[in-house]
């Protein structure tokens, strides 16, 4: 438990430390002489991606993105329905830190389920993505459990993704794990 909470601890200073850091663009220096003189800034500013190619390249830094996701969860040796809602914040190489909050129900206990953590999108055009996270399972009429977890996923348009999660509660001995494919929405903006 400790040290989960020392986890999410430098995983949320490290992130602000990152999003704080400002983005150093070059400034293109006036060119000296007349219209055919040709200087390194140009040639540098002329040689650099465009915007287009690298937003296909990986998300937008500096975005916030917002999910909803649904899906089948299987914990406690039981099968649940699990609907959650989540926000995050593209702040650089495809880095996310972002918050989930998650409801399984339609079987006992019901929980909720708090994760936050960070994704990595892979910069591809199609922008799968990894991530960690540390969770806390709210157990309605039972011991609440805490743990660590991971999600993957790929898009299949620009809205709809299909994911996996899986939890695996820390300090524990009976029914610890609980993992869920999930088809996701979400937007950026």
């Amino acid at each position: 438990m400790r040290c989960a909470r020392a986890f999410a601890a430098s995983l949320l200073l490290w992130s602000a430390n990152v999003a704080a850091e400002p983005l150093a663009l070059p400034t293109p220096t006036p060119m000296p002489g007349g219209a055919g003189d040709v200087t390194e800034a140009t040639v540098a500013v002329a040689d650099a991606p465009s915007s287009e190619s690298s937003t296909q390249a990986a998300p937008a830094r500096h975005q916030i993105y917002v999910w909803a996701t649904t899906g089948p969860t299987f914990a406690y040796d039981k099968a649940f329905w699990s609907a959650s809602v989540g926000a995050g914040y593209h702040i650089q190489a495809g880095l996310a830190p972002n918050v989930e909050l998650a409801h399984t129900f339609f079987n006992s206990p019901t929980m909720w389920i708090l994760r936050p953590g960070i994704t990595w999108f892979v910069p591809v055009p199609f922008h799968p993505y990894v991530g960690g996270y540390f969770m806390h399972w709210f157990v309605n009429g039972g011991a609440d459990r805490s743990g660590i977890g991971f999600r993957a996923g790929f898009p299949l348009g620009p809205i709809v993704s299909l994911a996996i999660t899986y939890d695996h509660a820390i300090s524990c001995s009976l029914h610890c794990d609980a993992w869920t494919p999930e088809i996701s929405a979400g937007v950026a903006f």
